[in-house]
């Protein structure tokens, strides 16, 4: 932001001036020596520094990533109360004998600076790395409280009990500090955390500033409240190093850097015990003596020094022969999996296409070059898009939101790819979301050439459902509409129109199959002709043709789809040179309560054609439940006819010829008659009709004979 840049360039300014008064109050109070108004100046204008770079941090970062630089800006207020309470509440070169009421600052100052560090830790991956760092706190701990411990308490055993508590309070926390801010630089050998240049600096400057406050707490117990030693300095530059780590750039550490981080983390951990023998051995010197409880910690630091190194021996030769045994195994399988996946790949049928997240195609397979026409090298880096069917870029932009939004989601997709003749090639595609596999990082598209089993399809689907001869629906295929239709069809919105040719067996017998085959040919145009784009016209076979009609009022469409039919093939059919002439019988059914199902539509308007077969003066009938009631009865005399064959149920009776001229018999009629065992007497016209078949004809004659 614009503001936050506006305030970074004022940061030297502000710490200059608050140098300078922090220098000119300390004058004020009576402090009259140069380097100690030099060490006051410079330790509030590193302080100063620190908490504005540290607030412009957090302030830059989001809640989580800019806590740590909030706990810094904290502490470093505090740590400038703390100096403040102390040399100017007070007095310089006052002797500490009661404790300080600044302790409370000073220890939370380092409470929170100490919460900032660890924020700022890498997260230790294993219970091995567990192990080791914990192994390395307890090393630094030891050292530290070693080196702490000889510089605040040596020799103040005489001074006042309140005066050394206040000492160990504020020392324990300063050891506090000072330990975790080496125990997360130790931890640098591990990836994560904050980048080598900002934690170097923030753990550099947290440590000399719990060492300069250590330094402090020690002079000031053993000769009162001095300004100049070298203590400010530290607390100062511990100060500036945090400042630093606050300005820098931060960004994640390649893996370039690892060599630096692990070589820093292992001086962080060995460094405090090499300042802890420098320590204990100057100790020694100027005393000459070796008490015992220097002798325990020395003793205890060895230990366990020499159970790092152990663990850490152990740790790298096992993890080295793992890594050796990995390694090997691994790259064994990698190149046979190489050989086998670039053989599989070069030679599938399929056409593997690897492309981003923008669509952009990263890898194509050698087969697309087979398949497409295409160069694999040249298509890399275009976007499939172009490569696509103008109509369908829709659908595969859609295909590719819907898989990206699902790691390893897969699913087909069926779509036409143009071919760089120009023609098209019908595919299915498997497209799979591998973004999250880092070896393909990509949408992965497997393309197979369907062409030849979709036309295979369209062919059987053709061959099942239309008729070869005329191009319309066949039989099952209108019976599969109208079942379709039948489940939400209410009353008087479905109507099925049967129709029957007249005149077209003699056609078919005069002039031959052929003429016959044309002839249906020409009607079912006609037809077609006459019904809408969503009407279904049938063939049933031989010279029967259905016409399904779906709509409000299909009756009223119905009946004017046969008026058209019935026009439609008055006019003379040229076929052959020769006009031919043929009518048309059509019978309606509608669907009705008694009339839902597509068995009983079809009966009903095959009755209706009949019905108007039969009748000369009409080619369309409508279907009338009387119609059925006839077909039954007429079933009924037919089974009772041929009981009656056989049950002596007819009998002959016959009347006499008389000549008018001489009055005398001439011959005799044979009249038969049937006595039925229920109704009686049949009247002759009531079966006469129905046993005029030929199929009958026969068994009555036997039965006279």
């Amino acid at each position: 932001m614009r503001w936050i840049r506006r305030a970074r360039a004022l940061i030297p300014a502000v710490a200059v001036l608050t140098g300078v008064a922090a220098a000119v109050l300390a004058w004020r109070q009576g402090l009259t020596d140069p380097r100690g108004l030099v060490n006051v100046g410079l330790l509030f204008a590193a302080g100063s520094a620190a908490v504005v770079t540290c607030g412009l941090r957090a302030c830059r970062r989001a809640l989580t990533a800019g806590l740590p630089w909030a706990l810094f800006c904290a502490a470093a207020v505090l740590e400038l109360g703390f100096r403040a309470a102390w040399w100017f509440g007070i007095g310089f070169a006052q002797p500490l004998t009661v404790p300080a009421r600044p302790q409370a600052l000073h220890a939370l100052a380092a409470a929170l600076a100490s919460m900032g560090v660890f924020l700022l830790r890498a997260r230790t991956p294993d219970r091995a790395g567990v192990r080791r760092t914990v192994l390395d706190g307890a090393t630094i701990l030891v050292a530290v409280l070693l080196v702490a411990g000889n510089s605040v308490f040596a020799g103040a055993s005489h001074l006042p009990l309140a005066a050394r508590e206040f000492a160990a309070a504020t020392t324990a926390a300063d050891v506090c500090l000072a330990v975790l801010g080496l125990v997360v630089l130790s931890g640098a050998r591990h990836p994560g955390g904050l980048d080598l240049s900002g934690l170097l600096p923030v753990c550099a400057g947290v440590v000399a500033i719990a060492a300069g406050d250590t330094g402090l707490t020690g002079t000031a117990l053993q000769h009162g409240l001095r300004v100049g030693a070298l203590a400010d300095l530290l607390v100062a530059g511990g100060l500036l190093l945090l400042a630093a780590g606050a300005a820098a750039t931060h960004a994640v550490d390649d893996p370039a850097m690892m060599p630096t981080r692990e070589r820093i983390a292992v001086c962080a951990a060995g460094a405090p015990v090499v300042i802890a023998a420098l320590a204990v051995a100057g100790s020694e010197l100027s005393r000459g003596t070796l008490p015992p409880v220097v002798a325990i910690c020395v003793l205890l630091l060895a230990a366990l020094l020499l159970a790092r190194l152990i663990v850490a021996l152990l740790d790298n030769l096992a993890l080295s022969r793992t890594l050796e045994a990995q390694v090997a195994e691994r790259t064994l399988e990698l190149v046979t999996q190489e050989h086998w996946f670039r053989s599989l790949v070069q030679h599938s049928s399929d056409v593997v296409t690897v492309v981003d997240v923008q669509g952009v195609i990263r890898y194509q397979s050698p087969s697309v070059e087979r398949l497409f026409g295409w160069d694999p090298m040249q298509v890399v880096g275009l976007s499939l898009r172009s490569l696509l069917l103008p109509d369908d870029v829709a659908r595969f932009e859609a295909a590719l939101k819907r898989v990206m939004a699902e790691p390893g989601a897969s699913f087909v997709l069926e779509m036409p790819l143009p071919h760089r003749d120009g023609t098209r090639r019908e595919t299915e595609t498997v497209v799979t979301n591998l973004l999250d596999v880092p070896d393909v990082a990509g949408v992965v598209l497997n393309t197979r050439d369907i062409t030849e089993r979709r036309q295979l399809q369209e062919r059987l689907t053709q061959q099942a459902y239309y008729d070869a001869l005329t191009g319309l629906a066949n039989r099952s295929l209108f019976q599969r509409e109208l079942a379709s239709a039948l489940p939400a069809a209410e009353v008087g919105t479905v109507a099925v129109l049967f129709c029957d040719l007249d005149g077209f067996k003699a056609v078919n017998d005069s002039q031959g199959h052929d003429v016959g085959d044309s002839l249906l040919a020409v009607v079912a145009e006609r037809l077609r002709g006459c019904v809408r784009p969503f009407d279904v016209v049938a063939r049933f076979g031989g010279d029967e043709f259905a016409v399904l009609v779906r709509d409000v009022d299909a009756m009223a469409q119905a009946r004017g789809i046969a008026d058209r039919v019935a026009l439609a093939l008055q006019t003379p059919i040229l076929l052959d040179g020769r006009e031919v002439r043929i009518g048309v019988s059509i019978g309606i059914a509608c669907v009705a309560p008694d009339a839902d199902s597509v068995d009983v539509l079809l009966r009903n308007a095959d009755l209706a054609m009949y019905r108007a077969k039969a009748d000369q003066r009409a080619s369309v009938v409508v279907f009338e439940p009387a119609m059925h009631d006839a077909l039954l009865a007429r079933i009924g005399v037919e089974d009772d006819l041929r009981a009656a064959l056989t049950s002596g149920q007819l009998v002959l009776h016959y009347q006499p010829t008389v000549s008018l001229a001489t009055g005398q018999a001439v011959g005799a009629e044979a009249l038969m008659r049937w006595y039925h065992p229920d109704r009686g007497v049949v009247s002759p016209h009531q079966f006469i009709e129905i046993a005029f078949p030929a199929q009958w004809d026969p068994k009555l004659g036997i039965h006279v004979t």
